[in-house]
């Protein structure tokens, strides 16, 4: 596993013993082979990017996915949440949940899964977030606050 992130100095939610890269996503230099990685997880990630530039990350990762690999994609909600959507001013592109899963298949990805209400819009708070709540949130057959995307996509 290798976290990467646009630049240095920017967070990640990767163990601290997970190697970190940096840089453009466009084009992953000394990357694996083509077809040697087997997920590429995306989280809070396509909507800081145009359409063009997300198109690109989306061949790169196509690129480097082996032949049954996975893309899984974590992304605010446009549907569920248009007034706080752009509270974050590096926000370049709205995504929901019907449209991304869309522009997937416009690239010749195939879904898999697909969940247009998964996780809150923002885990910024004062609620806890102990690994049991998260599973337990997860679980529930109606999630509150839930503002996110998930979608699974292999190659086709």
């Amino acid at each position: 596993m290798v976290s990467w992130n646009l630049a240095p100095g920017t967070g990640s939610s990767a163990a601290r013993s997970t190697p970190r890269r940096n840089g453009p996503s466009t084009r992953i230099p000394n990357s694996p082979s083509t077809g040697g990685i087997g997920t590429v997880f995306a989280s809070n990630f396509f909507e800081h990017f145009t359409l063009e530039e997300s198109e690109r990350i989306l061949q790169e990762a196509r690129r480097v996915l082996h032949s049954d690999g996975r893309l899984i994609v974590v992304q605010p909600n446009f549907r569920l949440e248009p007034r706080r959507y752009y509270d974050d001013y590096t926000h370049r592109t709205a995504f929901t949940d019907n449209g991304f899963r869309d522009f997937l298949r416009a690239l010749d990805w195939r879904i898999v899964h697909s969940e247009p209400r998964f996780l809150p819009f923002s885990m910024r708070s004062r609620m806890p977030k102990a690994e049991f709540l998260v599973r337990l949130y997860l679980s529930l057959p109606i999630r509150p606050l839930a503002g996110q995307f998930l979608v699974i996509a292999e190659k086709s």
